[in-house]
């Protein structure tokens, strides 16, 4: 697949570098996959913890995805030219995968809660997004998340349909002081297409409205090409 930029986030950190080549880095942010007890990136390299504080990597579960906080405390090319970070690793969030399932003009979706971005970032194995919801604090919603996908005739555009099912708490609906923001992080798979010329996702957002005075859903549609529908 093509490599595609869906929207530019941009980690802040305390970088620091001296004469000798050493490399610094603070509160980096970063979604890996356990494999073999590692912490290894999207790009196949691995991350080298040399410290840990608050945090293991043996508490890590094999094949699972976290979201990482870490500072980067040296970095070096080893011989065959790869770069080296030895981190140390300072929180871990579990990463949800959503394996989106193809659209169906049959299928009656009614789930429209809206969810606020945290971030967005795109590689060419997953779409990564870090999601702010509301929810009610006296309730017990399972505030679901899902996905569906339809591909254009040229099979090169690609739509993602992300659903939040979040039984209407949300500010369109009930009074903002009466509800909490929680985050969740995600991982959908983008492996399985290639050949991808545009990537569209479609979510409901919290938008206002200035006739009324009130907050509303309204289901938007970003574009890599830039388009906002």
């Amino acid at each position: 697949m093509k490599k595609l930029i869906l929207f530019i986030c941009c980690i802040i950190a305390a970088v620091s570098c001296n004469l000798n080549g050493s490399y610094y880095a603070e509160n980096v942010a970063e979604i890996v996959t356990i494999q073999s007890g590692k912490l290894v990136r999207d790009n196949g390299n691995a991350l080298t913890v040399v410290q840990e504080s608050g945090v293991t990597v043996a508490s890590l579960n094999e094949g699972e995805r976290y979201y990482l906080i870490f500072d980067i405390l040296k970095q070096y090319y080893d011989e065959q030219g790869y770069a080296v970070n030895e981190i140390r690793l300072k929180s871990a969030t579990p990463v949800e995968i959503i394996v989106p399932a193809m659209a169906s003009e049959s299928e009656e979706i009614t789930a429209c809660d809206p969810v606020l971005f945290d971030f967005n970032w795109l590689g060419p194995k997953f779409l990564d997004m870090g999601l702010v919801i509301y929810t009610d604090p006296k309730s017990n919603c399972a505030h679901n998340l899902f996905a569906r996908y339809s591909l254009d005739e040229t099979g090169s555009v690609l739509t993602l349909y992300l659903y939040h099912d979040g039984n209407n708490e949300n500010p369109a609906y009930m009074a903002e002081k009466d509800l909490v923001t929680k985050g969740r992080i995600i991982s959908i798979p983008m492996d399985r297409w290639e050949n991808l010329k545009e990537l569209r996702l479609s979510c409901d957002r919290l938008t206002w409205d200035g006739e009324s005075g009130c907050y509303k859903v309204t289901r938007i549609t970003s574009s890599t090409a830039g388009n906002v529908e």
